[in-house]
């Protein structure tokens, strides 16, 4: 260490519960042991890291990774330490470690160990590392045979289940905690009479049910992460988990290596004891739960059409706001509320219209543009020359392309979680049907504001009156018809309209106003044009 420049002198201390059978007084005698040995040497302590019941075969920890970060910004000049498993349990990793502190230039003492990296060999820090490792996994494995042979012997070896409570004098046995049993009997009825995951959780949320973290702390005082609100993985786990009906399903994960991922195991190598505890459910109700949950995945609930189409990014709901989804039905394809399809009526109306009603009413509308008097055209080929707000649309697009990235990125964690193992394929079907629909609109969002722009920057060289004429000459709309032409197109249900059903059209002519009515005369209005199927 250079002249002038301060030592930062460091310790690190660690211990495992499991793997060490020893309490936080350890941490205690570790910490005056770093402090006994920095003051033979003539140093002060400026900063202990503490990992307090953290394996020393994960490397993933608080206060390490603070360390390591230290290091290599030059904070940590000297480190000392009880003795090399403190650093970990994985021999690679350790050893990984120490080659960082040599690249650093930071001084190391296992105190213990008697080493000091100024002046021993590290030549035995090999074999230091390797026992460490050797030790764990013995450890690992006494622990799992005890665990096997607990299920094997009818031990309960589980995690606290809601709508469960151990039985205080017998800690193998399962009562019912009948608070919580209440809910767990109420989602399985709503799943019984149809309802899905996320429409369950939902309805819970609505209904301040607490979720099952919640719950346990208002119970027991546990310091644990709390969920907030219900989500459908909570739903889909009570719902498939045949513990409330009285079975006790043991060996349904392992572990492959030490502190690795839980793999699950096929079921019939499972250990099952049935009759076990007091059932919740009914074997029946939990029966007809299986059987519509696996026709929910035989079958495609959210199908609908690959692609992008016709005039998706187009429509939206009049009353909650949210966009228009296609389904198909009897040969045609209707646009309903997606906030009605996803979540219910209790969200929004079920209000739909076809495909072939929107053209028609547009196409019909277009026709009536045509028969306006001269000056109105003239205004509309006015507004057009002029409508060129292509900054406004660039934000708008950088916005949804962002918005893209992030459902991406959320569609690739459900598979993730669904590769190992830790979603179920209903949910993981629900949940990408679902993602894969909104990415659907955003992406034709994109397309459509991405050639809007491209239609603005050209629109003087367009004839309004030219793109009518061709448009109800083909008799079909296009994509392109629509971004031109229109801006939005919203949908609602009302019972002063016929059929109960009433649309806005607001077209790219941002001065004029044509209110272009079924029955009745065109009224020229300020404001965007829109239209509206009046009684």
């Amino acid at each position: 260490m250079p002249r002038g420049i301060l030592m930062r002198v460091c310790g690190y201390v660690r211990i495992s519960r499991d793997e060490d059978k020893e309490n936080y007084s350890s941490i205690i005698q570790q910490k005056e042991l770093i402090y006994q040995k920095a003051q033979e040497l003539g140093y002060t302590i400026d900063k202990i890291y503490e990992d307090d019941n953290v394996s020393g075969y994960t490397f993933d920890r608080v206060s390490f990774n603070s360390l390591v970060e230290d290091i290599k910004s030059g904070k940590v000049n000297f480190l000392l330490t009880k003795d090399s498993s403190r650093i970990g349990r994985h021999n690679a990793k350790t050893l990984l470690f120490f080659e960082l502190l040599d690249q650093y230039e930071t001084r190391l003492i296992l105190i213990n160990e008697n080493y000091d990296s100024r002046k021993d060999s590290d030549d035995i820090l090999g074999l230091r590392t390797w026992y460490n490792e050797m030790y764990v996994k013995d450890i690992s494995r006494k622990i799992i045979g005890s665990i096997r042979s607990k299920q094997k012997n009818g031990g309960l070896v589980i995690r606290n289940t809601f709508g469960y409570q151990k039985d205080k004098n017998l800690k193998h046995k399962l009562l019912i905690d009948e608070e919580a049993a209440e809910t767990v009997r109420y989602i399985f009825s709503l799943y019984i009479q149809g309802w899905g995951y996320r429409k369950i959780s939902a309805k819970l949320n609505e209904e301040k049910i607490p979720t099952p973290s919640q719950y346990k702390k208002s119970k027991d005082g546990s310091n644990i992460q709390v969920a907030q609100n219900w989500n459908p993985v909570h739903v889909q786990r009570i719902i498939q988990n045949d513990i409330y009906t009285g079975v006790l399903r043991c060996k349904k994960t392992i572990k492959k290596r030490i502190k690795g991922e839980s793999v699950k195991i096929p079921e019939d190598q499972h250990i099952i004891y049935k009759n076990h505890h007091p059932a919740i459910v009914s074997e029946e109700d939990y029966k007809i739960a299986m059987e519509i949950a696996e026709k929910r995945v035989e079958r495609k609930i959210k199908g609908g059409s690959k692609g992008i189409n016709l005039f998706s990014g187009f429509l939206y709901c009049s009353k909650c706001g949210s966009y228009m989804i296609m389904r198909k039905r009897k040969e045609r394809h209707y646009y309903y509320c997606g906030k009605y399809h996803q979540l219910g009526r209790d969200y929004c109306s079920g209000h739909n219209i076809s495909g072939e009603e929107i053209q028609n009413i547009i196409i019909d509308n277009l026709k009536k543009i045509l028969i306006l008097k001269p000056t109105a055209m003239k205004e509309l080929e006015k507004t057009c020359e002029i409508f060129r707000d292509v900054g406004n649309i660039q934000k708008a697009l950088k916005k949804i392309n962002k918005d893209i990235d992030i459902k991406r990125n959320e569609l690739k964690s459900y598979t993730k979680l669904y590769s190992r193992g830790r979603l179920e394929e209903s949910l993981y079907r629900e949940l990408m049907d679902e993602g894969e629909m909104e990415l659907e609109s955003m992406m034709s969002r994109f397309v459509t504001y991405n050639n809007k722009v491209i239609a603005m920057n050209n629109v003087q060289k367009i004839s309004i009156n030219g793109i009518i004429n061709d448009i109800i000459r083909k008799k079909d709309l296009e994509r392109q018809d629509l971004e031109i032409l229109i801006d939005k197109i919203l949908v609602g249900q009302s019972e002063d309209y016929p059929d109960g059903i009433y649309m806005k059209i607001f077209w790219n002519f941002n001065i004029s106003t044509m209110r272009l009515h079924t029955q009745g005369d065109v009224k020229l209005d300020q404001g965007p044009l829109i239209y509206t199927l009046d009684p």
